[in-house]
């Protein structure tokens, strides 16, 4: 084990939440090494929360911990997973949060989190990221304990991930978050568009965009522009401005580009 536990939750930054479980999992392996994903995840979107997840884990080094808590369910009768891909392990409540990942990932060990041995004493039905999550990562992040936290898990929880459509002239998909730039950014990939990128324009609700670039600097400032993000999908950016905020484009709204 290296150590290393990413934390990936809706919690935000003003309370103490986000410092008890570092509390907890410190107290558990003083030598870890915890790594803030992102703790801005709107409250309770499940679907923002996987994709930060999704865009960040494969960075990290092999026999890295990561939590993700976005969790409507928390105190009910949802099970908590462990899921060992590779060297790297993911922690979550079962509720479709680690969908992208088993998208990406050919195989994978699933477990359910229901050994008390590694659970804090005390455990709140309102917090089960200090008192399960945090605390089993602590454990996890000092010896493979992998096949002791529970027994196996054969199927889990996915989210209805929005897939692209083809047309005659070229494909149709969606926008699936706004990051923290106001940059849209929607679920076609480069690999969906084939050749030269420039031939196509994109259409995003009643905007006709037809300027691309290879990064922002390409497009001029408060115009609309299409590019490849660095996660490798088809973004809608305005430079030196908000995407967003300019065309007032929301998550799950129409996006098609043709040639």
């Amino acid at each position: 084990m290296n150590s290393i536990i990413t934390l990936t939750t809706d919690f935000g930054r003003k309370d103490a939440y986000v410092g008890a479980m570092k509390g907890v999992i410190l107290g558990i392996n003083p030598s870890a090494r915890i790594v803030d994903l992102s703790h801005e995840i709107e409250p309770l979107n499940i679907r923002q929360g996987s994709l930060v997840l999704a865009s960040a884990y494969p960075f990290f080094p092999k026999g890295t911990v990561h939590v993700a808590v976005v969790d409507p369910g928390v105190g009910s009768g949802r099970k908590l997973l462990c899921v060992k891909i590779g060297s790297a392990y993911f922690m979550a409540p079962d509720n479709g949060l680690l969908t992208p990942v088993f998208e990406a990932e050919k195989s994978c060990s699933i477990r359910e989190i229901s050994n008390r041995e590694f659970f804090r004493k005390n455990i709140s039905a309102t917090f089960h990221g200090r008192d399960i999550l945090a605390s089993a990562a602590g454990w996890l992040s000092k010896k493979d304990i992998f096949s002791r936290l529970g027994p196996v898990v054969s199927c889990c929880k996915r989210l209805a991930w929005p897939a692209v459509k083809r047309l005659k002239d070229g494909i149709r998909g969606e926008i699936l978050a706004v990051d923290h730039f106001g940059n849209l950014i929607t679920n076609i990939k480069a690999s969906d568009l084939p050749g030269a990128i420039d031939r196509f324009r994109v259409k995003a609700g009643k905007r006709l965009i037809s300027v691309w670039g290879k990064c922002y600097a390409d497009g001029k400032p408060g115009r609309p522009m299409a590019l490849i993000s660095s996660m490798d999908y088809l973004e809608i950016a305005v430079p030196n401005g908000s995407a967003a905020a300019l065309t007032g484009l929301k998550p799950g709204q129409e996006v098609t580009v043709t040639k």
